[in-house]
């Protein structure tokens, strides 16, 4: 006697990493899509990475577009006068002159909601 019993084959499950990845590369460019695929800082063209101001450990604020800014490998890591990552003072100036609304609003949102 045949075995008429169908097993169903377990769906596919999708891993939060790559809901991750493919929600970073949708931000990614409707981000370049509104500011254009240029550094923030210089205005220059190519090579150009997303900086987080606050941290991505904080996922509240991960994919949030306030928090992230378009910058030159230059800009982003490797001068030591103006790098978001080499000389924070001279970010958080920056940002207060060219992206004031965000940084209330970053500034606000940490102090209510981040512990």
């Amino acid at each position: 006697m045949a075995n008429n019993i169908k097993v169903k084959k377990p769906k596919a499950k999708i891993s939060q990493a790559s809901i991750n990845r493919k929600r970073w590369q949708a931000l990614r460019l409707d981000i370049i899509a509104e500011r254009g695929c240029k550094c923030e800082v210089c205005g220059k063209e190519g090579k150009i990475d997303l900086h987080h101001i606050i941290s991505r450990r904080h996922s509240q604020l991960k994919f949030d577009k306030c928090n992230l800014v378009m910058l030159c490998p230059l800009h982003h890591k490797f001068s030591t006068l103006e790098s978001a990552h080499n000389n924070p003072l001279w970010f958080i100036l920056w940002l207060q002159n060219h992206r004031a609304n965000d940084l209330e609003y970053l500034f606000n949102y940490t102090k209510n909601n981040l512990k």
